[in-house]
């Protein structure tokens, strides 16, 4: 069920864990079954949606309450994610085989079963997890939490702030921690920066995606922006962790006796290639992040944070604000995967 912007934040953040708790339980079987890797990966998108949902609305639910729920999902998460970074790394391995040069191609042979093995040893722990009355138990209990516990515990409690409220304040939080890393980005960014914006925007996005009814469509542009920066921030880090692996399986490949010329030039190709394909993903990211750091447009999103559908008057805000909205980037409208 749908909420507005005049409900109680607490039953809000109930109902957006339960929306996402059951597409993480629809995907469960297909995620056993193995036959269609996105079913993991959706699987994955709604354990890390809840996730989120913890953080915009667990103090408002009441945070000793779901600190149970967080641990289990977390460990089923980081199952779930092991699995996904293999097929993440062998769709491109493949796919690079396939474009490369000749040569090249059988030398990739050995690394490629070696992520296979690797994948089967994820996917049977996983597979562990899923089936394990540990994680039959968190199911029941958490879907009992959601569905009949809560509903009678808010009804008891007094003084809820409102989803308006409690919207406008968590949307600009988000969005001063993104902007916080203005300094890092521009001076000398490193991996790790850029993988702490990735998730910074990440959880700003979600929190805007959230909400996103209740502003009846103001959000999408800033959405938009954050999806296009967070996919090429994703690949980058991609990237950053294939070459960390890359290298090693390299130097494995030279100091093996029965390592041949043929497997050590692929794997230079290959990360040869991986420095290109990062190079293009920070244009990416840089060129909408360029936008960004105009005053004018920033202030217009705070603007709007505080700018509800239907409750009949601005919410008050902690910036000075600019009505004007700036025009801004094209953006990619083509369809993209979730991360």
């Amino acid at each position: 069920m749908p909420f507005t912007a005049t409900d109680v934040f607490p039953e809000a953040g109930r109902r957006t864990i339960l929306k996402q708790f059951h597409r993480f339980l629809a995907h469960e079987e297909g995620t056993r079954l193995g036959e269609d890797i996105e079913e993991l990966h959706d699987m994955r998108v709604a354990s890390r949606r809840m996730r989120a949902a913890f953080r915009v609305f667990g103090k408002a639910i009441g945070k000793p309450l779901i600190a149970p729920y967080q641990h289990q999902l977390q460990w089923i998460a980081w199952e779930l994610g092991k699995v996904r970074d293999l097929d993440v790394f062998l769709a491109y391995l493949r796919e690079y085989r396939g474009a490369c040069l000749p040569e090249n191609r059988q030398g990739l042979g050995a690394l490629i079963q070696d992520r296979e093995s690797a994948r089967r040893g994820a996917r049977t722990a996983l597979l562990a997890a899923i089936d394990s009355e540990q994680f039959s138990n968190f199911k029941q209990s958490f879907a009992a939490f959601l569905d009949e516990e809560l509903p009678p515990l808010f009804a008891l409690r007094d003084g809820h702030k409102t989803v308006a409220q409690g919207a406008a304040k968590d949307l600009r939080k988000r969005f001063q921690a993104v902007i916080d890393y203005d300094e890092r980005v521009q001076v000398s960014p490193s991996p790790e920066t850029f993988h702490e914006l990735r998730i910074a925007i990440k959880r700003f996005r979600y929190s805007a995606e959230f909400f996103r009814d209740i502003y009846e469509g103001t959000l999408d542009p800033v959405i938009a922006e954050c999806r296009q920066m967070q996919d090429a921030l994703g690949e980058m880090h991609d990237v950053d962790v294939h070459r960390s692996y890359l290298t090693g399986f390299a130097i494995s490949l030279r100091n093996g006796v029965q390592s041949s010329r043929e497997q050590r030039a692929a794997i230079d190709a290959l990360l040869q290639s991986e420095s290109s394909r990062r190079a293009e993903q920070q244009r990416k990211f840089e060129r909408v992040w360029g936008e960004w750091e105009q005053g004018d447009r920033r202030r217009h999103y705070v603007n709007n944070f505080s700018r509800i559908v239907g409750i009949g008057h601005p919410l008050p805000s902690t910036a000075t604000m600019d009505a004007c909205s700036p025009a801004g980037p094209a953006l990619d409208n083509r369809p993209q995967k979730e991360r």
